[in-house]
């Protein structure tokens, strides 16, 4: 906050998942990088996109044809 940075370490933290979940999309991945113990404690960090899953659904349609 001295710096004139509204935002918090945990802030950061999880702005860093985030994208990083965003950029590979692989939760085990962003769990190590987090050192969680649980991919359900790093589940919290990953946003969530109503196009990706509509993205998903369609493409496992698509598969079962």
């Amino acid at each position: 906050h001295t710096l004139g940075i509204a935002a918090t370490l945990h802030q950061f933290r999880h702005r860093f998942a985030t994208a990083t979940y965003a950029a590979c999309g692989d939760i085990r991945v962003v769990q190590e990088l987090m050192g969680h113990a649980s991919p359900t404690t790093t589940a919290v960090y990953a946003a969530w996109s109503r196009e990706v899953a509509h993205r998903a659904v369609s493409a496992a349609a698509a598969l079962t044809g």
